[in-house]
Protein backbone atom coordinates (compact mmCIF):
# COMPACT_ATOMS: atom_id res chain seq x y z
CA UNK A 1 0.00 0.00 0.00
CA UNK A 2 2.54 2.78 1.07
CA UNK A 3 4.68 2.10 -1.95
CA UNK A 4 1.36 2.37 -4.09
CA UNK A 5 0.67 5.94 -2.67
CA UNK A 6 4.77 6.61 -3.49
CA UNK A 7 3.89 6.00 -6.85
CA UNK A 8 0.32 8.17 -6.57
CA UNK A 9 2.46 11.11 -6.01
CA UNK A 10 5.44 11.13 -8.32
CA UNK A 11 3.18 10.25 -11.04
CA UNK A 12 0.77 13.28 -10.48
CA UNK A 13 3.75 15.46 -10.37
CA UNK A 14 5.19 13.75 -13.50
CA UNK A 15 1.83 14.60 -14.90
CA UNK A 16 0.93 17.66 -14.02
CA UNK A 17 4.95 18.78 -14.66
CA UNK A 18 4.76 18.65 -18.88
CA UNK A 19 1.07 20.68 -18.82
CA UNK A 20 2.34 23.61 -16.76
CA UNK A 21 4.01 24.72 -19.62
CA UNK A 22 0.89 23.83 -22.33
CA UNK A 23 -1.86 24.90 -20.16
CA UNK A 24 0.00 28.00 -18.47
CA UNK A 25 -0.34 26.62 -15.29
CA UNK A 26 0.66 29.18 -11.76
CA UNK A 27 2.13 27.34 -9.24
CA UNK A 28 2.98 28.36 -5.80
CA UNK A 29 5.45 27.13 -3.18
CA UNK A 30 4.85 26.70 0.96
CA UNK A 31 6.32 26.21 4.24
CA UNK A 32 4.41 25.52 7.00
CA UNK A 33 4.63 24.14 10.70
CA UNK A 34 1.65 22.72 13.42
CA UNK A 35 0.19 20.20 15.32
CA UNK A 36 -3.28 19.58 17.03
CA UNK A 37 -4.91 16.66 18.82
CA UNK A 38 -4.89 13.34 17.68
CA UNK A 39 -7.06 10.45 18.89
CA UNK A 40 -7.05 7.12 18.52
CA UNK A 41 -8.66 3.65 19.52
CA UNK A 42 -11.70 2.63 20.35
CA UNK A 43 -14.79 3.08 22.96
CA UNK A 44 -12.81 3.44 26.38
CA UNK A 45 -9.56 2.87 25.36
CA UNK A 46 -9.57 5.74 23.15
CA UNK A 47 -6.17 8.07 24.17
CA UNK A 48 -6.46 11.71 23.56
CA UNK A 49 -3.05 13.43 23.12
CA UNK A 50 -0.99 16.24 21.18
CA UNK A 51 -0.03 15.64 17.69
CA UNK A 52 3.71 15.63 17.07
CA UNK A 53 4.43 18.60 15.46
CA UNK A 54 5.51 18.65 11.77
CA UNK A 55 7.13 20.50 8.87
CA UNK A 56 5.04 20.63 5.28
CA UNK A 57 6.95 21.74 2.34
CA UNK A 58 4.67 21.49 -0.62
CA UNK A 59 3.58 23.38 -4.14
CA UNK A 60 -0.25 23.90 -5.43
CA UNK A 61 -0.81 24.26 -9.23
CA UNK A 62 -3.73 25.91 -10.90
CA UNK A 63 -4.29 27.00 -14.49
CA UNK A 64 -3.99 30.93 -15.18
CA UNK A 65 -7.27 30.88 -16.80
CA UNK A 66 -9.20 29.52 -14.32
CA UNK A 67 -8.70 30.09 -10.88
CA UNK A 68 -11.03 28.22 -9.62
CA UNK A 69 -9.57 24.59 -9.17
CA UNK A 70 -6.42 23.70 -7.61
CA UNK A 71 -3.98 20.79 -7.20
CA UNK A 72 -1.33 20.47 -4.81
CA UNK A 73 0.76 18.16 -2.68
CA UNK A 74 3.77 18.33 -0.03
CA UNK A 75 6.30 15.97 1.81
CA UNK A 76 5.23 16.19 5.59
CA UNK A 77 8.15 15.26 8.40
CA UNK A 78 7.15 15.20 11.95
CA UNK A 79 10.48 16.45 13.99
CA UNK A 80 8.73 15.44 17.22
CA UNK A 81 9.09 12.47 19.30
CA UNK A 82 10.02 9.72 16.10
CA UNK A 83 10.82 11.12 13.20
CA UNK A 84 8.67 10.29 10.40
CA UNK A 85 8.32 11.45 6.63
CA UNK A 86 5.35 11.33 4.16
CA UNK A 87 3.38 13.17 1.95
CA UNK A 88 0.01 14.30 0.83
CA UNK A 89 -1.87 15.37 -1.99
CA UNK A 90 -4.53 17.77 -2.58
CA UNK A 91 -7.19 19.31 -4.51
CA UNK A 92 -9.36 22.11 -3.74
CA UNK A 93 -10.70 25.36 -4.66
CA UNK A 94 -10.18 29.13 -4.46
CA UNK A 95 -12.71 31.46 -3.15
CA UNK A 96 -11.22 34.93 -2.85
CA UNK A 97 -12.18 38.44 -1.08
CA UNK A 98 -9.48 41.22 -1.48
CA UNK A 99 -5.73 40.19 0.24
CA UNK A 100 -7.98 37.11 1.93
CA UNK A 101 -8.21 33.80 -0.06
CA UNK A 102 -10.12 30.73 1.04
CA UNK A 103 -9.20 27.35 -0.03
CA UNK A 104 -11.03 24.44 1.03
CA UNK A 105 -9.79 20.74 0.05
CA UNK A 106 -9.81 17.16 0.31
CA UNK A 107 -6.55 15.39 -0.03
CA UNK A 108 -5.07 11.78 0.75
CA UNK A 109 -2.11 11.61 3.20
CA UNK A 110 0.68 9.21 4.15
CA UNK A 111 3.53 8.58 6.46
CA UNK A 112 5.87 6.16 4.77
CA UNK A 113 8.47 5.81 7.27
CA UNK A 114 9.55 4.63 9.59
CA UNK A 115 6.10 3.38 10.11
CA UNK A 116 3.09 3.46 7.70
CA UNK A 117 -0.16 5.26 8.12
CA UNK A 118 -2.62 6.40 5.41
CA UNK A 119 -5.79 7.88 4.99
CA UNK A 120 -8.64 10.88 3.72
CA UNK A 121 -7.66 14.60 4.61
CA UNK A 122 -9.92 17.58 4.48
CA UNK A 123 -9.60 20.83 5.43
CA UNK A 124 -9.45 24.52 4.67
CA UNK A 125 -6.46 26.57 4.48
CA UNK A 126 -6.76 30.25 4.74
CA UNK A 127 -3.71 32.89 2.75
CA UNK A 128 -2.91 36.35 3.81
CA UNK A 129 -1.80 38.44 0.85
CA UNK A 130 0.93 40.61 2.67
CA UNK A 131 3.11 41.44 -0.69
CA UNK A 132 2.88 40.27 -4.72
CA UNK A 133 5.04 37.99 -3.62
CA UNK A 134 4.38 36.13 -0.19
CA UNK A 135 1.19 34.82 1.13
CA UNK A 136 0.84 34.30 5.28
CA UNK A 137 -1.26 30.92 5.51
CA UNK A 138 -2.97 29.03 8.29
CA UNK A 139 -4.71 25.74 7.65
CA UNK A 140 -7.11 23.56 10.31
CA UNK A 141 -6.58 19.89 8.94
CA UNK A 142 -8.53 16.44 10.11
CA UNK A 143 -7.09 13.24 9.16
CA UNK A 144 -8.37 9.78 9.53
CA UNK A 145 -5.55 7.10 9.23
CA UNK A 146 -7.50 4.06 7.96
CA UNK A 147 -4.66 2.13 7.78
CA UNK A 148 -1.10 1.50 8.67
CA UNK A 149 1.45 -0.61 10.32
CA UNK A 150 1.21 2.34 13.25
CA UNK A 151 -2.34 1.27 13.94
CA UNK A 152 -3.50 -1.20 16.89
CA UNK A 153 -5.86 -3.54 14.87
CA UNK A 154 -9.18 -2.50 14.39
CA UNK A 155 -8.93 0.91 15.75
CA UNK A 156 -8.33 4.51 13.55
CA UNK A 157 -6.24 7.73 14.63
CA UNK A 158 -8.01 10.91 13.86
CA UNK A 159 -5.86 14.21 13.68
CA UNK A 160 -7.30 17.65 13.84
CA UNK A 161 -3.97 20.20 13.38
CA UNK A 162 -3.34 23.35 12.74
CA UNK A 163 -0.67 24.94 10.78
CA UNK A 164 0.93 28.24 10.65
CA UNK A 165 3.41 28.89 7.17
CA UNK A 166 4.11 30.86 3.82
CA UNK A 167 3.26 31.14 0.53
CA UNK A 168 6.04 32.14 -2.06
CA UNK A 169 4.11 32.56 -5.56
CA UNK A 170 6.52 31.33 -8.82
Amino acid sequence: MPRFLLALLFASVIWFAPRAVEAQRQFAVQVESGTGLSIAGAGAQALLRRSPAFLELGMLTWLAHDDVVWLGGGLRLEVEDRASVGGVVRSGFFARADIVELRPFIGLAAYLAPYTLVGPEVGVLVAFEIADFLALTTRIVVDAYLAGSDLVQDTVLVMTNATLGLEIPL
